[in-house]
């Protein structure tokens, strides 16, 4: 009975020091079921095993440690305490910087968008006072907009310039003088080309662009675009042409024959809205007459989008003596694009020699220009005028639905 008690006794001292042991571990972690418990040691009375915490020795005598050395436990629990006090620190300083950093970093975006909004409004608030003045000097109801009109800084240049670019293509000779004044007395245009060196491909375009609209013969701006114009980029070759070209018109064909390669349509496009605007005044006779490709290309260009019907023997004497094919291949869209009948050996030379692809890209192109299947015989074997055929009475089909609604 004795024995049971003592036992008993044991066990329940055991289980508190191991509890004890347990819930003040600096890292909480469990020692696992075969772990031993902090110490053992044995005493006379009982030869039993206790488990004792540090410090409370008496009223025991130590006969023999099963188990190793014995630790003080308190000693073992405030030194790790003061390790994972110091490695929390530690974290909680990172974690303090990162935030620092990200609400630093957060703030200097906010500013830079308070920034930029505030010159975007201040911008459109001088375009809108220059483009008031402008207006009003175009319709005659100011006299001297030079003196009112006069830019300091670089937004007031800036926002000058896009407001000429917008509205110079509804001014006229006299008009444009007085334009031609403006830029001079605010020096536009070497402000534009100070920027050109230090800006992308991208906003080189478009500066170049914009000088479009205000540029003026000098000597030095000309200089400086022509080392453009041997540009690697093909896009700020096409947009310096046309800063040439606006600043020497008269020049047009020594310009373009000079050029080291060749114009795309949509460059040609480009040129032809130049002369839209009326900064370019062109005869197409010397175009034609010149042996040089892209002032050809560029004179069959202005025949089919303004509709010279004088033009014809020109796109006629093309189309026998011409030796480039492309030529060729234009020359009869320009004549199809004037309606004038294509019942010339020469044509249908020049169609038997084409490419599959070819003859029935101009067959659809016929079909959409209105002309009938008896011209389009002429010139196109039975196959695509049957493909032909079918493409006009769609056509006529699309017509009637659309007057029927």
């Amino acid at each position: 009975m004795r024995l049971s008690r003592a036992n008993n006794h044991n066990l329940t001292l055991l289980a508190t020091i191991f509890n004890y042991h347990t819930l003040h571990n600096p890292h909480h972690q469990w020692r696992g079921v075969h772990s031993p418990p902090a110490r053992c040691i044995t005493t006379e009375s009982n030869n039993s095993c206790h488990c004792m915490a540090s410090g409370r020795t008496s009223h025991f005598k130590i006969t023999r440690c099963r188990r190793g050395p014995i630790y003080d436990i308190s000693i073992v629990h405030y030194s790790a305490l003061w390790k994972n006090f110091i490695v929390t620190k530690k974290i909680t300083t990172m974690n303090l910087l990162y935030t620092l950093y990200i609400i630093s970093g957060y703030l200097f975006i906010l500013y830079f968008l308070w920034v930029s909004n505030r010159e975007t409004i201040q911008a459109s608030e001088l375009h809108r006072e220059y483009a008031s003045k402008l207006i009003a000097y175009v319709l005659g109801s100011q006299e001297s907009p030079e003196q009112s009109l006069q830019a300091t800084s670089r937004q007031q240049r800036n926002a000058l310039i896009q407001t000429i670019h917008g509205l110079i293509s509804h001014t006229y000779d006299s008009q444009r003088d007085a334009i031609r004044l403006i830029v001079k007395q605010n020096q536009l245009q070497k402000h534009i080309v100070k920027q050109l060196p230090y800006s992308t491909a991208l906003h080189k375009c478009r500066l170049l662009w914009q000088l479009t609209s205000i540029i003026y013969d000098d000597k030095c701006v000309i200089s400086t675009l022509t080392k453009y114009l041997n540009s690697s980029n093909h896009n700020i070759r096409i947009h310096a042409l046309i800063a040439i070209l606006s600043a020497k018109p008269s020049e047009l064909i020594s310009i373009i024959s000079s050029l080291q390669f060749r114009l795309k349509p949509s460059d040609i496009l480009r040129i032809i809205a130049l002369i839209r605007q009326g900064s370019l005044f062109v005869v197409i006779e010397p175009l034609f007459e010149s042996d040089n490709r892209n002032l050809k290309m560029l004179a069959l260009a202005i025949v089919s989008n303004f509709g010279i019907d004088i033009a014809d023997k020109y796109i006629y004497h093309i189309i026998n003596n011409e030796q480039d094919p492309t030529i060729v291949e234009e020359a009869i869209y320009t004549l199809t694009t004037l309606k004038r009948p294509l019942k010339y050996r020469a044509i249908r030379e020049c169609l038997a020699s084409a490419s599959e692809h070819q003859r029935m890209k101009l067959c659809r192109h016929l079909s959409v220009e209105g002309y009938s299947l008896n011209s389009i015989k002429a010139i196109l074997n039975p196959a695509e005028c049957q493909y032909a055929k079918q493409l006009i009475t769609s056509f006529k089909r699309q017509i009637i639905q659309t007057q029927s609604v």
